[in-house]
């Protein structure tokens, strides 16, 4: 009081020894003293709690979303090595379908076979998965700094037993289970069909695209044929490549919208985002200061705005009033209609599930010893209050707090840039009636420029991984028919075929499966995104989203993906071309 005589409120701070039920001591403070005490116009803000649960949502919500999309991206990843993994087994198989028979015929059951397959993958998934491991703990301070940005948290992360061994544990499971469901038909492949190249009876298959007879580009027409015939591995290249597609372009969609273009996701954060907000000392002046300004050519709208606290069947609820719900811009209604009647409210998504009321149901608000019951008219969302939140009108305010006027103004400029110039000279003009003055524009821009920064991070990483599991991919596949048509190869070139002519034919069998897989990767992503998102992010209180999909960036990134699939096929094969004809008939 000696060092603050002008304050008007008291802080008091209390340790638990478990942090986490410090929402239970609120509402039990609040039976014992919230709903005793009559709240006058001087301190319609009664009691402002902040909590150990808020504050840590708070300052780790971004972090929360971070990880979210990394997790999913990490979970895509292993979906897509699991593909790969049950591509090389049975490429494998077909590969040493001999030597299985050779094994079987000198007595190896398929079963010890089968366990020695099972034993090659785990070991490879055991030393994968800890190098893996490793090196996401040689990454993670660099993560750690890209956080801290917006946290103002320092992370020292140590080494977790826990996680890593779940991780390994996981991953070995996932891959022991793909290799046995991949692996099993050596136990039943007989030693004489095995020897046979796995040929029980023959075979004939339909010859697609005969050369005599087709018309077309003759590379083009052997790059189909041969495609037409691997129609399994083709299916498994394109499912692999729509994944990743997928991934990625749900990271050009993170990055467009909170890097480039962050208005649509600082309105889901904040609910609704003017330019500035003035905090008025008295709802007199508060009336007069409005009326001043809204003639002022520099604003394009001004309205009456007030948040306050509210219990909600002993839920700490953060209220809205406002003057007109149609002039917010925001993106707070999601569902139903914004209270037109002093007997409506709107509630927020979260606080819909924590109590059960939907749209129809009447719900009771209290404020202090006042307790009224209000029919429930629409759905809100909000981030702010842990998702906690309801609308009122200022009539309905005035039902459990009779005396409420308004105390903040909500301003949207013409130009945002003249921000801090307008409440510069508002300061000036009224200072002795205004608590403060906050430059909403250029705060949000300094937030979203940190939330810009991190998921920019994220979306390269994203869009680098994809290029490099596209390039695994297609090495290993491209690798695996070069070896398995080497005679094939062998007499195209004794015949005349250049070694350009035989690179641009493998090029082009993988370029038609990998141009589709990459398109329906890419549209899952623009129509996806969105979807996945509010998904994640529903349990902070986002429960719709829009933020459209950039449609120029992702078809850039599609298109850049098929030239550097081209370009690395190619690539691949260019080991072809010191290859003799003789060699590979022969070998």
């Amino acid at each position: 009081a000696q060092d603050m005589p002008g304050a008007t409120c008291e802080v008091i701070r209390v340790r638990l020894h478990d942090p986490s039920e410090s929402e239970t001591l609120f509402r039990d403070s609040a039976q014992e003293f919230w709903y005793t005490t009559t709240i006058s116009e001087a301190d319609s803000l009664y009691v402002h709690t902040v909590t150990w649960n808020s504050v840590k949502q708070l300052r780790t919500m971004m972090s929360s979303i971070t990880s979210i999309v990394l997790v999913l991206f990490a979970a895509i990843i292993v979906l897509v090595s699991l593909l790969v993994v049950r591509f090389r087994i049975r490429n494998s198989i077909e590969e040493g379908m001999t030597n299985i028979g050779a094994l079987k015929a000198v007595g190896y059951t398929g079963t010890q076979l089968l366990h020695a397959t099972l034993l090659q993958f785990a070991l490879i998934a055991v030393v994968g998965t800890l190098g893996g491991i490793g090196l996401s703990y040689a990454v993670l301070p660099f993560v750690s700094q890209v956080l801290e940005s917006q946290t103002a948290l320092l992370w020292r992360q140590g080494f977790d037993p826990l996680c890593s061994a779940l991780t390994l544990v996981f991953i070995l499971l996932a891959v022991l289970a793909v290799t046995w469901l991949s692996a099993r038909r050596i136990r039943t492949l007989q030693a004489l069909v095995a020897l046979r190249q796995g040929l029980a009876t023959h075979s004939f298959k339909h010859n697609y695209l005969p050369l005599d007879t087709s018309k077309g580009a003759l590379a083009w027409l052997l790059a189909i044929k041969s495609t037409l015939q691997s129609k399994g591995q083709m299916i498994t290249i394109a499912i692999i490549v729509a994944t990743v597609t997928f991934a990625a372009a749900a990271g050009v969609s993170i990055y467009d919208n909170l890097a480039l273009h962050p208005d649509a996701f600082g309105r889901l954060l904040s609910g609704e985002m003017p330019d500035a907000a003035l905090f008025v000392d008295t709802p007199d002046n508060a009336e007069k200061i409005r009326e001043s300004i809204e003639d002022d050519e520099r604003v394009r709208k001004v309205f009456s705005y007030q948040n306050f606290l509210v219990m909600i069947e002993d839920i700490n609820v953060n209220a809205i009033a406002v003057e007109d719900p149609s002039l917010l811009e925001g993106g707070l209604l999601y569902e139903g209609r914004y209270p037109e009647h002093d007997n409506e409210v709107a509630i927020s998504g979260i606080l819909f599930g924590q109590t059960g009321k939907a749209i129809g149901d009447t719900i009771e608000v209290a404020q202090g010893a006042r307790t009224d019951r209000y029919l429930v008219v629409g759905l809100i969302q909000t981030v702010n209050n842990n998702g906690l939140a309801c609308m009122l009108t200022p009539s309905g305010v005035c039902r459990i707090q009779p005396d409420f006027r308004f105390r903040e103004i909500y301003v949207y400029m013409q130009d945002s840039t003249q921000t801090a110039e307008f409440l510069e000279l508002v300061s000036q003009r009224f200072g002795a009636d205004l608590n403060s003055t906050v430059n909403l524009s250029e705060l949000m821009d300094a937030q979203l420029g940190v939330y810009g920064d991190i998921f920019q991070v994220v979306a390269i990483a994203v869009v680098a991984v994809t290029a490099l599991v596209v390039f695994l991919v297609l090495y290993l596949m491209l690798k695996t028919v070069i070896l398995r048509r080497r005679r094939e190869l062998g007499i195209h070139k004794a015949l005349g075929f250049t070694t350009w002519q035989l690179m641009n034919q493998f090029a082009l069998q993988f370029i038609p499966v990998i141009t589709l897989g990459i398109a329906v990767g890419g549209i899952a992503g623009i129509f996806g995104f969105n979807p996945i998102f509010v998904a994640l992010t529903r349990g902070m209180g986002i429960m719709t989203a829009s933020m459209p999909a950039p449609l120029g960036l992702t078809t850039i990134m599609c298109v850049a993906l098929v030239v550097l699939a081209y370009a690395l096929a190619l690539l691949i094969a260019w080991r072809i071309r010191k290859v003799s004809a003789y060699a590979l008939v022969s070998e």
